[in-house]
């Protein structure tokens, strides 16, 4: 019984489960039943126990287990901008939007939330599903970081978007930021102007 236990979590996609989520998968097992088990794997290196409630597998998602520890929130800012070519440096920390502002480090992990307004944060517009994570496309992440940061120099406007930039500005029912990006844009098009074949 313990083996299937620990199978059925090995099958399923996700990386990192919450006892919530655990709960769920195995619902004929009680919370002392479940706790049993959890406790069990963990001591026998089947499970890893990050904190209090949320588990993992082995070579588990860093963006996932950011996605599990606060929700709702998902992975933006510096994070995607980097990952996507808008700006070339990124330090250890991973850059999350939820509902809140906290810096935690977990297994040698650092996750920086931003906090947005809910309006702004439960708008899936702009967002994306990618293995079992909520994250932030380039443009999103660019409109996040100007609301949050200001107007901060990014290295590389060309991946972006411009019509979607525009687009998922309303979202933020600011006219500062809209300012921001007015001017974001004329940036993009004076390097445009200057480098035109530039990808």
């Amino acid at each position: 019984m313990k083996n299937r236990f620990l199978a059925t979590i090995y099958k399923n996609p996700q990386t990192v489960f919450t006892t919530a989520d655990l709960a769920l998968l195995f619902p004929n097992l009680n919370n002392v039943s479940l706790s049993r088990r959890l406790r069990y794997f963990v001591d026998t290196q089947g499970l890893i126990k990050l904190r209090h409630g949320v588990y993992a597998k082995e070579n588990y998602s860093t963006w996932e287990l950011a996605n599990k520890l606060y929700s709702p929130s998902y992975i933006s800012f510096a994070t995607i901008l980097f990952r996507d070519g808008v700006v070339f440096q990124l330090d250890s920390r991973l850059y999350v939007a939820s509902y809140l502002t906290r810096d935690i480090e977990i297994a040698s992990h650092t996750f920086f939330y931003h906090q947005l307004k809910p309006e702004i944060l439960l708008n899936t517009t702009g967002l994306k599903e990618e293995n079992n994570t909520w994250v932030a496309t380039s443009e999103r992440a660019f409109l996040d970081t100007l609301y949050i940061f200001g107007n901060i120099f990014f290295d590389n406007l060309f991946p972006l978007n411009w019509d979607s930039v525009f687009e998922l500005q309303d979202i933020y029912q600011s006219k500062v930021l809209k300012k921001r990006v007015a001017s974001q844009y004329k940036i993009f098009q004076e390097d445009y102007h200057d480098h035109p074949h530039t990808p």
